[in-house]
């Protein structure tokens, strides 16, 4: 394998998203991800990519199991101090 294949859906709006998101993992900043951003009740990205493993061995798949970190309360923050 070794292949960076990278799946999903990305509203045409966001496609600067999608090749953020394309760019990390070949460049290896990131091993693998998925990223997901729900708007008004309605999923605008749904991206996943890249490898579960350091062989590269496993991709990453759309329901790959990981730690999930939640931002929404952090968010205003980030927005307050930018």
């Amino acid at each position: 394998m070794g292949e960076v294949n990278i799946s999903g859906y990305c509203d045409p709006k966001f496609k600067e998203v999608e090749k953020v998101f394309r760019d990390s993992i070949i460049s290896n900043f990131e091993l693998g991800a998925s990223f997901s951003v729900e708007l008004e009740n309605q999923t605008i990205i749904d991206l996943w990519g890249g490898f579960c493993d350091v062989d590269k061995t496993r991709k990453w798949e759309r329901d790959t199991i990981v730690n999930v970190f939640q931002y929404r309360k952090q968010l205003p923050l980030f927005v307050w101090v930018d």
